[in-house]
């Protein structure tokens, strides 16, 4: 049996080979597009300049569900984080929702875990600090 397995292998290697060249490209635009989210979000916070720590007023763990013109449905869950700053005796309020397929397992636990009154990391641009985001990185 084990002759056989060898033989055919043989005998189809070059089908193989041309198998797995075309597979290879497919699974690498698999892992990126899944990863394409996560790399835009880090982007943008990486265009901002200044960061604090800040403190979470209230978290919310929001699941919906949106129907699509084909009549499908799709599961969208969202976090929804309330938080406030303190910068030159001035406090700031913000509030974010963020979307779970832009973070990773790491951060979605994190978030998970976070509960009011944690600390948590605040980035903004330095002439504009009412318009912040949460860093969890």
């Amino acid at each position: 049996m084990l002759e056989k397995i060898r033989l055919w292998i043989d005998l189809n290697s070059e089908n193989l080979k041309g198998i797995l060249l075309k597979l290879i490209p497919v699974l690498m635009i698999i892992i990126l597009a899944a990863k394409f989210p996560m790399l835009l979000r880090d982007y943008y916070l990486e265009r901002y300049d200044s960061e604090v720590p800040g403190v979470v007023d209230e978290i919310k763990k929001i699941q919906g569900i949106q129907e699509t013109q084909e009549g499908s449905k799709i599961i969208t869950r969202t976090y929804k984080v309330n938080y406030h700053f303190v910068l030159s005796d001035q406090e700031y309020k913000g509030e974010e929702e963020i979307h779970r397929g832009t973070l990773s397992l790491k951060e979605r636990s994190i978030f998970d875990q976070m509960k009011i009154g944690d600390t948590i990391r605040v980035k903004f641009k330095g002439e504009k600090p009412e318009k912040s985001r949460i860093m969890i990185k």
